[in-house]
Order: structure tokens, then sequence, then C-alpha cells
């Protein structure tokens, strides 16, 4: 019978569930949508449907037995509290998973880039998260909740904050930016008193009109406005004071350069380079003389879930090394 692993990558828009041996060897990759439990109409009932049928589209078309999965690790961005750990934990268990780690989707990619296991990694996609993980193991999450806890970043609020900040000029004095006529042809209006309604309208019509409209910053950056690139660079600097607030709370070797993973289709896809520059920048100032490492994550975060499931069977090094080369 084969021994497998399980990773998954449960995330607001997209998922991802990968299976490789414990040897190493891949076995499949599967994409679904959303897992998580917050933006489900559902809940938490919805979310157990959903991984129960997940698991069961992966296991049968492999003819993989429940019985042989080894280890699991799971990072789902709607874990951001002991008592959601602890929910999704027993749903999972319930599933079938048994030897796991439930844990929030910031953590993965640490896990994909640093051999010694320990880093730092900064999400920023449809919301944003700081994660880190010390040498002792210990782990630190900052922010995820939003509002709640003052996230600047993720695609929904940089989307809200591009339609803020036309209303401002427009309504409360703010400074004049390319973002009010680049939104204004994208609405099809001319006016400003037609701005709300088409917006609202949109909003509708379309669910992620408003998260989509992130892109718009770094376009209205490259063309030049002063605006945007103010606030792209205060979004990079807000996610460097997490980073800084890892660097101070948890256990890195002195000699030894800190890993610092970005993550998330912000971080990545963004086609200007002011807020990944403005958090370097701030990042350094804030590591005192401490020497850090920048890897961006261009590959899927589910293979930090996988690495982290190998490593049972397989040294580190090795584990990422496989993995990257068949994911």
């Amino acid at each position: 019978m084969t021994s497998y692993v399980m990773g998954l990558d449960g995330g607001s828009t997209k998922s991802h569930l990968a299976l490789f041996d414990i040897a190493g060897n891949y076995i499949d990759f599967v994409e679904c949508g959303p897992l998580n439990h917050e933006v489900m109409d559902g809940g938490l009932a919805q979310l157990e449907r959903e991984l129960r049928e997940l698991f069961d589209l992966a296991l049968e078309r492999n003819g993989l037995p429940r019985s042989g999965l080894a280890r699991s690790v799971f990072g789902m961005s709607g874990v951001d509290t002991r008592r959601q750990e602890q929910a999704i934990r027993e749903i999972l268990i319930r599933c079938g998973a048994e030897n796991l780690l439930v844990c929030n989707d910031a953590f993965l990619p640490i896990k994909a880039i640093s051999p010694q296991g320990y880093g730092i990694c900064a999400i920023n996609g449809s919301g944003c998260t700081t994660a880190g993980i010390g040498s002792d193991g210990s782990m630190l999450q900052i922010g995820g909740c939003g509002g709640l806890t003052g996230d600047i970043g993720g695609s929904s609020y940089l989307g809200e904050t591009v339609a803020r900040t036309v209303y401002a000029e427009m309504y409360k004095g703010g400074p004049p930016t390319l973002l009010r006529s680049m939104l204004f042809h994208r609405l099809g209006i001319a006016r400003d008193g037609d701005f709300f309604d088409a917006l609202t309208q949109r909003m509708e019509d379309e669910p992620h009109f408003l998260s989509d409209l992130n892109r718009m910053l770094f376009e209205a950056a490259n063309l030049g406005d002063r605006v945007s690139a103010d606030l792209l660079t205060r979004t990079g600097e807000d996610s460097a004071m997490a980073i800084g607030c890892a660097l101070s709370r948890l256990p890195f070797p002195n000699d030894e350069a800190v890993e610092v993973a970005l993550s998330g289709s912000v971080h990545v896809k963004g086609n200007n380079p002011t807020l990944v520059d403005s958090l370097k920048r701030k990042v350094v100032q804030l590591a005192g003389g401490r020497d850090v490492l920048f890897t961006v994550i261009d590959r899927p975060p589910v293979m930090g879930a996988v690495v982290w499931a190998l490593q049972e069977y397989l040294p580190a090094q090795e584990a990422i090394a496989r993995v990257r080369d068949q994911l």
C-alpha cells in the first residue's frame, strides 16, 4: 500500500491540494474554489462538505485509501484564532486526517523556501497576513482579521482604497489623482453625480469588481500618479512593520540571514515595484544590521504544506528540492 502525504492551501478565492508519496514523488495536484469558511455562506458546515468532496475526488481518482495517509498539513486562510484552529481540526479529523497540522496559510511559504524551517512570510492576496516561525519552532501570526487587526493590504482593501480615494478627490478636498479618470472610464461615466450609483451597481453585478480595482493603483503609479505611489508605499511599509515585529519577537540565529517570503497575488503580480521596494527598505531599517533574504514566492504555496508534511520522512532540503522540481 502506498503511504502518502497531503498538503492543502485553503484560500479565500482559490485552493490547492497536493499529494506526494513519502519518498517525495508527485501523485496529484487539485485546484478548487475557496476553502475559507469566513467567505462561505454555509460557514463551517459548508467547509466540511467541500473538504469531504475534495478528499474523495483526490483519493478516488488516484486509487488511494484513507488509511495510507501518513501525514497532512493544512494551511487555511480562515484560521486566525485558536477556536477556529480547533474547529477546523475536528472537521479534518472527521474527514479522515489523523496525523495532521492545521495553521493559517501564511505559514506555508516559510517551509517552501527555508531548509531550516524557520523565517517570516508576508502574504498580500485577497487579504494580508504576516506569519513567522522561530528557530525554536515557535509561531507568530500578525494580522489577518481585516479592520479588527488594522490590516493595510489585500486586494479587497486596496480596491476599496481606490474608490475611497476617488470619492475623497470629488467631495472631501482630496488631492488630484489619475485614479479618478481611470475609474470613471472603467465605470463608463463622465459626471461626479453618477459615480456612486455606477460603482454600487457594478459591485452588485460583479462580485470581484471592487477587489479587482487594486490593479488600478499599480497602473496609475506606472503613469506617474503620486497619490497611487504613496498608497502603495504606505501598504508596503505597514507590512514591513509586522515583519519587524516578528523579527524582534521570534528567535533567529544571529549568524544567519533571516529568510522573508513574499507571497500572494498583490506581491507577486503587482506590475509596479513601489509596494515591494518600500517593504524591503523598511524591513532593512527595522532589522538593525541583521541580514535579511527576501524571496518572492512564484509557486503555489501548497508546496510549503507538502514540504512540511514530508519532513517527517525526508531531510528538509531534499523535500524542498523534490517538491519544487515536481510541483
